[in-house]
């Protein structure tokens, strides 16, 4: 079935609001592993993909596009869907997030370093939105341009995934993950001091196998890569867009 126009928001208050969305999801990412909650951190996870793409997938972008974007087809599907947001979102990266979580509730002294400073918050807030620039722009218009999938690479799940769950995601782990085996930084040999923080090996292994999804089945190491039509709502028009053109 053809995708239509939003019927609801244009495309610069969906953004707004993804961004909203994000810094408060990442706030408690970093605030729950900081205090060692587990829990809270697979929450903060879930929340951060998994959960709001499943419902806008569901919900919003299903009623306009057909019974092939339900939740239903796409799980049926998921051969054709994306291993690292399927399983690494769903199942890697929150455990990553509950294990880096145990790992600083089993290390007081983190939380008098700079790991809990603003300049360090910050920063960990420029290298995710970097990291989501990388992903979007470097690694994926390409491929999606060249399968004629611009809908697609517009799709509100799409977009969702790039500016919201990528960047919390990215940069929250690297936030809480980083001081987890780097002490220091110093202005001299040896210029980096590592050490290994409880549970830190689990981190990475999380954070090893989301990548690996990605890498082995979507990047198609072992097979085609994925069809990007078959990602997000293919010819997906915003309602801005649709005004445009009349």
């Amino acid at each position: 079935m053809a995708a239509t126009a939003s019927t609801s928001i244009p495309k610069g208050a969906f953004l707004t609001a993804v961004a909203v969305y994000a810094a408060l999801d990442g706030l408690l990412l970093v605030y729950s592993v900081r205090h060692g909650s587990w829990l809270g951190a697979v929450v903060a996870a879930l929340l951060a993909s998994t959960v709001p793409i499943a419902l806008l997938a569901q919900f919003y972008e299903a009623p306009r596009m057909g019974q092939s974007r339900t939740l239903g087809y796409l799980i049926s599907h998921f051969q054709d869907q994306s291993y690292a947001f399927l399983f690494g979102d769903l199942l890697f990266l929150p455990f990553a997030a509950a294990m880096a979580a145990l790992a600083w509730k089993n290390t007081p002294a983190l939380k008098g370093t700079s790991a809990t400073s603003w300049w360090w918050t910050g920063i960990s807030v420029v290298v995710g939105l970097l990291a989501a620039y990388w992903f979007r722009y470097l690694n994926d218009k390409a491929a999606y341009y060249k399968a004629g999938a611009i809908g697609s690479f517009n799709a509100p799940t799409k977009l969702l995934h790039d500016f919201g769950a990528y960047p919390v995601l990215f940069g929250g782990l690297f936030c809480v993950g980083v001081p987890l085996f780097l002490k220091a930084v110093n202005g001299h040999a040896p210029f980096f001091l590592f050490y290994a923080t409880p549970y830190m090996w689990l981190v990475l292994m999380g954070i090893g196998l989301w990548f690996a999804a990605g890498l082995v089945h979507d990047a198609g190491l072992f097979g085609p890569p994925l069809d990007p039509r078959k990602l997000h709502p293919d010819n997906w028009v915003w309602l801005a867009a649709a005004h445009l053109r009349s």
